[in-house]
């Protein structure tokens, strides 16, 4: 675990693992969502990235993948969803998030809560790197505040996933072929 909050941002800036890439990005302002979408397209990738799903190695990160941002402004989450040459979805990845925002370069950004969500396509989810969050409490990283908001908002996201009324879920396949249009 760091040692301090990890600022994210949409466009991956500082992941070397990617060495060409594309990027467009968006605000959206409607009834069911109000804040950034983006899309980056992984052009040429130095190493492809796997991980381990339940003792199966997914590939989530490779060339001619998508990996699609929706950060709305009124959320302490971030979703990215993982695509993969085909436009199929591998995963969803759910960052616990505060103080959604544009940085300095206009990039959507937001600071890691470290408490993840994972939702693979068959609906499994799974709650990701508690420890993680218990010890950035434990040593003064993040405040009970944070803590708090972190778990609540950990386990809201779960409560609507498990209704199938998580919307960013719902809304991946459209906001990708959008933001294609613009890539």
């Amino acid at each position: 675990m760091a040692g301090f909050i990890k600022r994210k941002t949409a466009d991956r800036n500082h992941w070397r693992r990617v060495t060409k890439k594309s990027y467009v990005q968006r605000t959206i302002e409607t009834e069911e969502f109000r804040g950034f979408i983006s899309l980056l397209r992984i052009d040429q990738i130095a190493d492809p990235l796997y991980i381990d799903v339940k003792g199966e190695s997914v590939c989530i990160a490779d060339e001619g993948f998508f990996w699609l941002g929706q950060l709305p402004q009124s959320g302490n989450y971030a979703v990215t969803a993982m695509f993969d040459a085909g436009g199929h979805i591998v995963q969803w990845y759910i960052d616990i998030c505060e103080n959604i925002c544009l940085d300095e370069r206009g990039i959507p950004s937001f600071d890691d809560l470290f408490l993840d969500l994972r939702v693979t396509p068959d609906g499994d989810c799974e709650l990701l790197d508690e420890d993680e969050l218990e010890a950035a409490l434990a040593s003064g990283v993040i405040s009970q505040r944070q803590y708090d908001v972190a778990r609540r908002e950990a386990a809201r996201i779960l409560a609507a996933i498990g209704r199938d009324e998580f919307l960013p879920l719902c809304k991946s396949a459209l906001f990708l072929a959008f933001l294609l249009e613009h890539i």
